[in-house]
């Protein structure tokens, strides 16, 4: 028997190992448009557990994909499987992060009932842009930050001589700082019945100002028979969810907030009124014949009494 010469038996390996080295190349398994995919030229090249890994891979959901390419290792001797630029990108979305849904905040005076069309996608009740309170928080503010043993006494809102149209207020003294606010709308009594809609505006400032050591009193109308009805309303409301403020209420049908505010008077100093009419910060505006008769205290407007919307509904 013939042996092939030493040339010819060379010829003859190179030529085996491109036919092999093309039929491992088409048996690499590619990722296009989501589905793990194979291409034989010719089957009977790859092994039945090779191909038992590759069926069982293209079974796999697109989700699946990235674990099943990594479940799947190159045989010895075979070069990794390089994905196409799609695939790459398909990969790169499986692997990022889910996104943030987005939450819109609208400003408005009442949280939007279940099922209401018009509340226009998520609602937070923060009411960032009402600034109704601003004046009010930023003077009570100066006058918490003032130190009666260094000589600058703070500011009674209440006046001494109520009736007279004068504009002096009451000495404050070394009495701890305080606040009333009127929770009465105008020519009416704070309502019992439904729930309360949300403050958030206010209950941000009075929060602020209990942290600085400032009492918050409640004004209204309303008996002390109502007493419970009334705090209940501003706990709902987030103006006093601890129910650690003071809430004034009159004593009988005929007492009166002035003598109230008077009586509390004797033990803090009340550096601010806030209410929606004049009204809440002196009685004498029920007897005016005329509002040009209180020029004299209009002073006092903007700088110890401030107007408002009603705090509470």
């Amino acid at each position: 028997m013939l042996r092939p010469s030493p040339l010819l038996r060379m010829m003859l390996l190179g030529a085996a190992a491109l036919v092999l080295q093309g039929c491992a190349a088409a048996a690499i398994p590619v990722l296009a448009g989501g589905l793990l995919v194979t291409k034989q030229a010719n089957p009977s090249f790859i092994s039945d557990t090779r191909g038992a890994e590759v069926r069982s891979a293209q079974k796999l959901p697109v989700e699946n994909a990235p674990a099943a390419i990594a479940a799947t290792p190159a045989p010895a001797g075979e070069p990794a499987p390089t994905l196409l630029p799609a695939s790459r990108a398909l990969l790169e979305s499986l692997n990022a992060p889910a996104e943030a849904p987005e939450v819109e905040l609208i400003a408005s005076t009442t949280l939007p009932r279940p099922g209401d069309a018009s509340a226009g996608g998520l609602a937070a009740r923060l009411l960032a842009g009402n600034r109704a309170y601003d004046p009010f928080f930023g003077y009570v503010l100066s006058q918490v930050s003032q130190d009666p043993l260094s000589g600058e006494e703070r500011q009674s809102a209440l006046l001494s001589n109520p009736g007279k149209l004068d504009a002096d207020t009451l000495p404050c003294g070394f009495r701890p700082p305080a606040v009333m606010i009127d929770i009465d709308p105008a020519d009416g009594l704070v309502p019992l019945a439904g729930e309360p809609s949300l403050n958030a505006p206010l209950a941000r400032v009075v929060s602020a100002l209990r942290a600085r050591g400032v009492t918050i009193f409640w004004v209204t109308g309303r008996t002390a028979d109502h007493a419970g009805e009334v705090r209940t309303r501003l706990i709902l409301s987030d103006l006093d969810p601890a129910a650690e403020d003071r809430l004034i209420v009159m004593r009988y049908p005929q007492d009166r907030k002035q003598t109230r505010r008077r009586a509390f008077a004797d033990e803090h100093c009340i550096v601010a009124l806030l209410g929606d009419e004049k009204s809440d910060f002196d009685e004498l505006y029920d007897y005016l014949r005329t509002p040009d008769d209180a020029v004299t205290l209009e002073r006092l407007v903007g700088n110890r009494w401030f107007l408002a919307p009603t705090p509470l509904d």
